[in-house]
């Protein structure tokens, strides 16, 4: 027995506490107004169910399904006639059609303007330093600097306290 998720032994448990807080006298009391508003939810509840397997049962599931078998099968033709490596392929091929367009325009410019192209793998070639007015690096310091004299020993015997 399991109603709305209680079983019995947590329906049994549920009527004993009622039984304490409530008293013998209240407890049938108000078992019986559950029972009724149970048996008016029972009621209301087939009542909805019959309702509804009426307005089903009036749709023609034959002709139903078999509209959506065609949908499903539509649907499996186009995923069949997408191939993704004919799409790349095609795309591929119009990529390098276009490289190539650009690479003779390129070469027809440069025809017209008499204008070599770069040697192939040319380093580019930095322009020529105009007076020597670069500094040399600084002298390196000659004694070591300590960067954290401002922190507090680490050693506990070298305090600096004298009195």
């Amino acid at each position: 027995m399991n109603i709305f998720g209680v079983g019995g032994w947590e329906l049994l448990f549920v009527v004993l506490i009622a039984m304490i807080v409530l008293g013998p006298e209240r407890v049938a009391k108000h078992m019986f107004t559950l029972g009724r508003w149970t048996r008016k939810m029972m009621v209301v509840y087939n009542q909805a169910r019959a309702a509804l397997r009426d307005e089903l049962a009036g749709i023609d599931d034959g002709e139903t399904l078999e509209s959506f078998k065609q949908v499903r099968d539509d649907l499996q033709d186009v995923r069949r006639s997408i191939n993704p490596r004919a799409i790349a392929s095609d795309l591929n091929q119009s990529v390098r059609e276009s490289v190539a367009d650009i690479n003779q325009s390129i070469a027809n410019v440069q025809d017209e303007n008499n204008i070599l192209p770069p040697a192939p793998n040319a380093a580019p070639v930095a322009p020529p330093i105009q007076n020597n007015s670069i500094a040399p690096p600084p002298p390196a310091p000659s004694k070591p600097v300590e960067h954290n004299a401002w922190l507090p020993s680490a050693d506990p015997d070298a305090s600096t306290d004298t009195a």
